[in-house]
């Protein structure tokens, strides 16, 4: 679980639009001071009390309205725990101390100030801090209320405990259990390091003069961005450093997250190579670990549950490979679960994962026989959703409604996750296909290995792909899938990749089908010359090559036997990630753009980036600004160029996605 920004929580809670939020981080990028708390509220976009409110949602911590911070009545000898410099010059106040469990309760207008809150941890020598946060004029004036005026002189007194020093380290980390495997390894070390969650936090450190090195993971580039320079503005001569992971020994390592990836994909790998004979059981496999994964990601669950309902969706799917048995095995909604679960799911706790599998399958035999009954357990209403859109196909599918069946009710943001994952891929086939509905890549090979290889590159640009380790399945899958392209291995046994481009041939509009031929072969030449396009990939197999030709000739092949046109919005693919796309497969399109009351257009031409309008503004001009829109619909016309007067040309080194 990782812990939001601070503009993301005001986006949640509607505090500020994401434009706003933008302009807050350009702000501080650009003078390289502030912090966005207080530039919110200088810049009169929150309220003191809007900025509390997400403060406190950000740092899970109570919220105290103004009010009850004016009704607290705090005893002298807590007030003496600290001085009163401390107390008025950071606005904290102490408000309770339990001598039993060594902990200080105080309120704060700003949880991110590190420093100020360990000086009052050590100088009330507390085990802990219980926190609680309020609205910056609330607790001044309830500190001139209990302080007496003049007690001392902030700018004269030492706060002890704050003292700045050299050499010190702070490490963010927004991944609570990175975060927390980091100070582990800091007290096995006797590292004196700090990790902290929010580059906030980071700021306050460094203007506290309590460290000189910043190093944060690679992956969190983006989310500092906006603060290199504001810490750089409050600490001169910061050593900033992006890594790509941490390990025992402070050596750089790879992130836990891809090693759990690395793990799963083994995983997969090891359970669907049995069913290499049974193909398209071992795709429903596939499909349902990828579509499990991906609900969960749109649904936001954690790291851990959207690992835990790829597995799941993924184990409870491998009876479509056993061999049938002498009776029919069930493997359809609602049936008792397949003993083969069991197996990987025992081995699995042994490494002691972070998953209950056995409990959320539970849940979800308790909800198909409980067919209506709506839970809000997101997890077993997500496999539920998984496991009937399976049985219904998602070929074409552009929204639940299209695979589910009328009578089962699912849980309503499980819907509409389902909706927009169809829909999104949906809008990836067709910028993949120029307009196709579905983007199938039937690949042939022989080598496992090597099949697995390519059905993953291309699953991870959108492709939809059917693996087949013979000729002869693949075969009869030609007429029924009506591919994309398709891919073959010059060594198929018995002439397999001769018969497969026959196949293709015979079957249109498959006729028409792009054709790329791995490693040669005695006699493809003269088949793969009649078939256009089609190419050949020269040995050893170029996946890069194989990749670039797939996505530069698919969306050129059968034209005029497709839909012309796609729609989306930034829910589905951002704009740059659409513009990207119709690049990457050198597309020819005109996108129509629509923000609130602005409207523009963008043309390609082979690829190209050629023209541009929004609003009064053309050229390079709009395209930049088009980019910059937080919220955009659009729709894409394949094919239509832009008109002699349209827009104004692209002609700046660097205008691209």
């Amino acid at each position: 679980m990782s812990r939001p920004p601070l503009g993301q929580v005001c986006i949640e809670l509607g505090l500020l639009d994401d434009a706003q939020v933008v302009r807050i981080l350009q702000d501080m990028h650009e003078h390289g001071q502030g912090r966005f708390g207080e530039l919110a509220v200088g810049l009169n976009l929150l309220s003191e009390e809007a900025l509390a409110q997400a403060l406190a949602e950000q740092f899970q911590v109570p919220l105290l309205p103004r009010d009850r911070v004016a009704r607290l009545d705090v005893p002298r000898e807590v007030l003496r725990l600290l001085p009163t410099a401390l107390m008025r010059g950071r606005l904290l106040l102490p408000t309770y101390f339990d001598p039993d469990r060594r902990t200080l309760s105080v309120v704060t207008s700003d949880p991110t100030d590190v420093p100020t809150l360990q000086a009052a941890q050590r100088l009330a020598q507390a085990d802990r801090l219980r926190m609680f946060v309020a609205a910056r004029s609330a607790v001044a004036a309830q500190l001139d209320r209990l302080l007496p005026p003049g007690d001392e002189d902030i700018d004269e007194l030492p706060l002890s405990g704050m003292e700045p020093r050299e050499g010190g380290t702070v490490v963010l980390e927004t991944d609570v259990e990175i975060a927390s495997a980091l100070r582990r390894l800091n007290r096995a070390e006797g590292v004196q390091g700090q990790i902290v969650p929010d580059p906030e936090q980071v700021t306050a450190i460094l203007r506290g003069g309590m460290a000189d090195r910043v190093i944060y993971r690679e992956a969190l580039a983006e989310s500092a961005a906006p603060y290199l320079s504001v810490w750089r503005g409050v600490r001169p001569g910061v050593h900033l450093a992006g890594i790509r992971g941490f390990s025992p020994g402070r050596r750089v390592a790879l992130g836990y997250r891809a090693l759990r990836a690395f793990y799963q994909e083994l995983l997969l790998w090891v359970l669907t190579a049995g069913g290499i004979a049974r193909p398209l059981a071992r795709q429903r496999v596939r499909a349902a670990f990828s579509l499990a994964r991906e609900l969960g990601a749109q649904l936001r669950l954690s790291d851990e549950q959207v690992e835990a309902v790829g597995l799941v969706a993924m184990l409870t799917e491998l009876p479509h490979l056993a061999p049938p048995p002498d009776s029919a095995c069930p493997a359809g909604p609602g049936d008792a679960l397949f003993a083969i679960f069991e197996q990987p799911v025992e081995v699995l706790a042994r490494f002691q994962p972070p998953w209950d599998l056995v409990g959320l399958q539970a849940a979800v035999e308790r909800r198909l026989n409980r067919p209506g009954e709506v839970t809000e357990h997101l997890s077993a209403e997500l496999l539920i959703a998984v496991r009937y859109a399976l049985e219904h196909g998602l070929a074409g599918a552009s929204a639940a409604d299209d695979v589910l069946p009328e009578d089962l009710r699912v849980n309503s943001r499980v819907k509409a996750a389902l909706t927009r994952v169809l829909h999104r891929r949906l809008l990836r086939a067709s910028l993949l296909t120029a307009g196709r509905r579905r983007a199938v890549v039937l690949v042939a090979v022989a080598d496992l290995m090597l099949l697995t290889d390519i059905e993953e590159r291309l699953e991870a640009r959108g492709f939809e792909v059917l693996a087949f380790a013979d000729a002869t399945t693949a075969i009869a899958a030609v007429p029924t899938e009506l591919p994309a392209a398709v891919v073959v291995a010059g060594d198929l046994p018995e002439d397999g990749a001769h018969r497969l481009l026959e196949a293709v041939r015979q079957h249109p509009p498959s006729s028409d089908t792009p054709v790329f031929v791995l490693d040669g072969g005695a006699g493809i030449e003269q088949v793969l010359a009649e078939l256009r396009p089609g190419r050949v990939i020269p040995p050893p197999c170029d996946l890069d090559a194989l990749e670039t030709a797939l996505l530069t000739v698919v969306p050129r092949a059968g034209l005029a036997a497709r839909a012309s046109s796609a729609t989306g919005d930034h829910h589905d693919l951002l704009l740059d990630e659409v513009v990207d796309l119709l690049q990457l497969t050198r597309s020819t399109a005109a996108v129509q753009v629509v923000a609130d009351d602005v409207q523009g257009v963008v043309y390609l031409v082979d690829g190209q980036l050629r023209a541009a309008r929004l609003g009064r503004s053309s050229g390079d001009e709009a395209w930049l600004a088009m980019r910059e829109l937080p919220k955009v619909r659009y729709a894409i016309t394949f094919g239509q160029r832009p008109a002699d007067d349209e827009g104004g040309i692209l002609h700046a080194v660097g205008i691209s996605p």
